[in-house]
């Protein structure tokens, strides 16, 4: 009797200990391995991820492969991710600009006092580090770190002010950690002059 073969890699096949005749009679390969090569390349599987249906309208999309491998995740076919892109252009439209809100409106929209207090005070960082780039503390010169402080402070605006009003440059100074502080605290009195640059 000839001696029976693997099909994939056509190594003998050798009676395991307690394996019964039948099933060694039955048995093709020499381990699971050479099994799952032999059936992959016989009958290949269709790859999974070419094409999806798009949650929008649900037609069929077909999806880009990476060059690594793999195909590009996507939900929604072109023509409902521009519906999508327009209705987010319109909504940033109609969407007021954060300096022409009120006080009220800004407060009252946020999730605590701190929040509102937060935005408007990045607000102010924002416009006068835009103004002056190369600041420095107006008191001492310091320019590593520079903290941007109302003058009037934000309390003493009446709740139909503007935040354009309220972060006007000429109610913004930038002060050092240590100067600012003692602003806050009425220990500083502010020359009234325009924050100077660094040299």
């Amino acid at each position: 009797m000839s001696q029976r073969l693997c099909e994939f890699c056509s190594i003998p096949l050798i009676r395991r200990e307690e394996e019964k005749t039948r099933d060694f009679a039955k048995r093709r390969f020499c381990n699971k391995s050479c099994s799952t090569r032999y059936t992959n390349i016989k009958h290949p599987k269709p790859k999974l991820g070419r094409q999806i249906n798009c949650l929008g309208c649900n037609t069929i999309v077909h999806l880009k492969p990476y060059k690594g491998g793999g195909y590009i995740r996507r939900k929604y076919c072109d023509a409902c991710l521009k519906k999508a892109k327009g209705k987010i252009a319109i909504g940033n439209q109609r969407k007021p600009d954060f300096l022409q809100r009120t006080k009220a409106e800004v407060f009252s929209k946020s999730a605590s006092w701190q929040a509102a207090r937060s935005k408007v005070q990045r607000s102010a960082s924002k416009l006068f580090h835009q103004k002056y780039p190369q600041a420095s503390c107006q008191i001492c010169g310091y320019d590593k770190h520079i903290e941007v402080c109302h003058i009037e402070p934000v309390s003493s605006f009446p709740q139909d002010a503007l935040i354009s009003e309220i972060n006007a440059l000429s109610n913004l100074v930038g002060l050092c950690p240590n100067h600012h502080w003692e602003f806050d605290n009425g220990l500083l009195i502010l020359p009234l002059e325009k924050p100077h640059s660094a040299p």
